[in-house]
């Protein structure tokens, strides 16, 4: 299997560290060459950075030149290959694509400290990048409410039960928009509002009240069950780009999905 980006540290040479990036990446995960989700080996670019850098640092991709940014927090399980240690190295790129955000937990898949604590994770809706996001997003505006299970709840429903204007909307079309929005820097600010928007229609419409009062309708668990597992890397990647991706289930020919899909959506039944 093919390792992408790799960070060396040599704690005999605490200054500074090595860090080795897949030169092969291209700049846009609309670009065919993407090979986040293949086996391969590659080409990389060794650079050496200061120690200081380790806990912050990602790379862009701009007309095929590399550009290295710090972060404003540290990331959270990143991995480190330290000399003299033996470990399984995960595929994992240290560059981010232009269009998807970037978050302090953008690496997060419960190694190193996160390891030791139990996580709060949104379970039977499918939505796996960035769904703290989303959680902390419907705890904020639905827990007054009482609506955040129901909020959870709705974007794993298929049916078109949610009233938005005059039309009827599919709990899956709201899915396929939320995992967009959850890792699309450009869209990532329409979070709150599409909660937002799903807790409304909820409050008003009172959609949900048999389901969620039915013998089945605690399974969510106040949308949380406590998990030590996370997904791997390899399917990480896969993953996030099928986020990205998800609308185009919706119009499936498109040249943005940002302006063609989502941004319309939002002018449409905001």
């Amino acid at each position: 299997m093919g390792i992408h980006d790799v960070m060396l540290y040599d704690k005999s040479q605490p200054n500074y560290a090595l860090l080795g990036v897949d030169t092969q990446v291209s700049n846009s995960c609309y670009d065919f060459d993407d090979f986040d989700d293949e086996d391969r080996s590659t080409d990389k670019t060794f650079y050496v950075i200061p120690a200081e850098w380790i806990p912050y640092v990602y790379i862009r991709v701009k007309d095929k030149s590399w550009y290295m940014y710090l972060a404003k927090r540290k990331f959270c399980c990143r991995q480190i290959l330290y000399r003299g240690d033996i470990a399984v190295v995960r595929r994992d790129h240290l560059s981010i694509k232009n269009e998807y955000v970037v978050s302090e937990d953008y690496f997060h898949v419960g190694v190193g400290p996160c390891a030791e604590v139990v996580h709060e994770v949104l379970a039977d809706v499918g939505v796996f990048i960035n769904a703290k996001q989303l959680y902390q997003a419907a705890r904020r505006q639905a827990d007054p409410y009482g609506k955040t299970r129901e909020v959870i709840y709705a974007l794993g429903v298929h049916e078109p039960l949610f009233k938005f204007g005059d039309e009827q909307i599919k709990g899956k079309t709201l899915k396929l928009i939320m995992k967009h929005l959850l890792v699309c820097s450009c869209c990532n600010v329409y979070v709150d509002k599409l909660v937002e928007m799903i807790c409304t229609t909820l409050v008003k419409h009172d959609t949900l009240a048999g389901v969620m009062n039915s013998t089945d309708g605690d399974k969510l668990k106040d949308g949380q069950v406590p998990c030590y597992t996370y997904i791997m890397d390899g399917d990480f990647a896969v993953m996030r780009k099928d986020a990205y991706r998800a609308p185009l289930k919706i119009k499936d020919i498109c040249d943005s999905i940002c302006k063609e899909i989502v941004d319309p959506f939002f002018e449409k039944f905001n």
